[in-house]
């Protein structure tokens, strides 16, 4: 009889080659994110974050150098003249005019409007002072006021003139972009709504160089121009 065969030894399979198969021509490019030698197989990847738009600055603005309640000096224009709340429209005289360049108030209340519909971060600059006699009542006062689309009065500052007589001021307005808004600057003097005085001159608030900056999309840029053909022989 025949000898039984051996049983069956388990003898493990050899394991597959890890080593690379490609020849060296046929180096695969590495992730960007690895360390590679040699940068030229480096590609750039996007950042992912979307370019901003361009924008640009516009500026509604009145110097007063023209003598009228009309005037504009900007890259885009107020959407109203100013408006002496008295109803006084005469801009030479009266408790307030125009004079050397400058708003002049003794007292009362003015406002222009202005077209914030496609603002982005507007902000409010004024300049202020006195034209001969400095400011020493308790109750002098200017009021700068904002009344926007809802006809709600905000106001945004309440300046104590003898502690604060003459200095520039810049206010964010970015509450009121996307809408119309008017301005508005209110003068109480006590000294001049007390009795008659002799000899003595009033006080007159001066404000100048009012102006409202802010941003607008930038239009697109203008086409390429069409390639041009050489003519044939």
């Amino acid at each position: 009889s025949s000898k039984p065969s051996a049983p069956p030894t388990n003898t493990p399979t050899e394991a597959p080659s890890s080593k690379p198969t490609w020849m060296p021509s046929q180096r695969p490019t590495p992730r960007p994110d690895s360390k590679d030698p040699n940068p030229t197989n480096k590609t750039a990847q996007p950042s992912g974050a979307p370019t901003p738009h361009p924008r640009i600055v516009k500026t509604i603005r009145e110097s007063f150098n023209s003598g009228t309640y009309g005037e504009n000096n900007g890259t885009a224009n107020w959407m109203t003249t100013w408006i002496d709340v008295s109803g006084d429209t005469d801009p030479s005289s009266g408790d307030i005019f125009v004079a050397d360049g400058k708003l002049n108030m003794k007292n009362g209340t003015i406002q222009r409007g202005a077209d914030l519909s496609l603002a982005e971060a507007p902000e409010l600059h004024f300049e202020y002072g006195y034209r001969s006699v400095p400011f020493y009542g308790e109750d002098d006062i200017l009021r700068v006021i904002v009344i926007p689309a809802d006809h709600n009065f905000k106001m945004i500052d309440e300046i104590d003139l003898q502690t604060y007589p003459a200095g520039n001021r810049t206010y964010t307005l970015s509450q009121y972009s996307a809408m119309g808004i008017v301005i508005m600057f209110d003068f109480s003097s006590g000294r001049n709504q007390s009795a008659p005085r002799t000899n003595e001159p009033d006080e007159i608030l001066t404000i100048d160089n009012v102006a409202i900056d802010y941003l607008v999309p930038a239009p697109p840029p203008p086409p390429p121009p069409p390639p041009t053909r050489s003519p044939s022989l």
